[in-house]
């Protein structure tokens, strides 16, 4: 099974209506989780995942409850560094917890967990399958490879992220940088429940700009293109083992 995560129901729609065979249960009585094929490989979508809290949570209850073997996040982002435009798909590398700070506990670096590693990998393997399927869609669609930084807070400004800055370097990092609020979350359950992920999200806008309608819509314009990619992806993941990459 590959578990497709989303915070709004439009970031998880074109999965939706792509479906066969769809069937529906609640997660604690609140969240829906919807399952179905796609090129006959099982799928599982549930949205409305906002913050890491949630995210780790509902990931880890459906990898115990079900044999998942690829957990796939999508939705939006907002960009750091100026090497990255709105419009742009970017695609995770590593993964660095943003609001963590145990510095100097157990040896841990700022961003790091105690006992766990610095930051968490993409599979390298899923993410080369991607990128194929974007390199053969209809429209080239700009993608980046790059570090997400998860906050469970909103970051607005850039004096939000100054805690974690050194000179305008992030966790050692200077370009391909961009803030979410749920990939941190899925990483964690999926390192210790030793499944592959990948964050796949249209960025907005950049630090410190406001999202309005037109920008929204433009991610929603990306939304198709994004499906195609993952939905191409998943075909070919059918007829491959998914391997760790950590």
């Amino acid at each position: 099974m590959i578990l497709i995560i989303g915070s709004s129901h439009d970031d998880v729609l074109y999965f939706e209506s792509k479906l066969r065979n769809k069937r529906t249960e609640m997660i604690y009585k609140k969240y829906k989780i919807t399952f179905g094929t796609i090129f006959n490989q099982e799928i599982a979508l549930v949205h409305e995942v906002y913050t890491s809290y949630l995210s780790s949570l509902l990931t880890a209850y459906v990898m115990q409850k079900y044999y998942v073997v690829l957990v796939l996040l999508v939705g939006k982002c907002v960009a750091l560094s100026k090497d990255v435009r709105p419009g742009d798909v970017f695609l995770s590398r590593q993964i660095f917890f943003g609001d963590v700070n145990q510095y100097g506990k157990m040896d841990s670096s700022l961003g790091q967990i105690p006992t766990l590693p610095r930051f968490f990998s993409g599979d390298n393997y899923v993410l080369s399958v991607l990128e194929t399927a974007f390199n053969n869609l209809s429209e080239l669609i700009p993608y980046r490879f790059g570090t997400f930084i998860t906050t469970n807070k909103i970051i607005k400004s850039e004096a939000d992220v100054l805690p974690f800055s050194r000179d305008n370097v992030y966790f050692g990092r200077k370009d391909a940088l961009v803030f979410d609020s749920e990939t941190g979350g899925a990483a964690l359950s999926c390192y210790l429940a030793g499944v592959s992920f990948v964050s796949v999200k249209v960025v907005e806008h950049y630090i410190g700009e406001e999202s309005t309608v037109d920008s929204y819509v433009e991610v929603l314009k990306r939304y198709s293109f994004v499906g195609k990619a993952i939905s191409a992806a998943i075909g070919e993941i059918t007829r491959n083992d998914v391997k760790q990459s950590y």
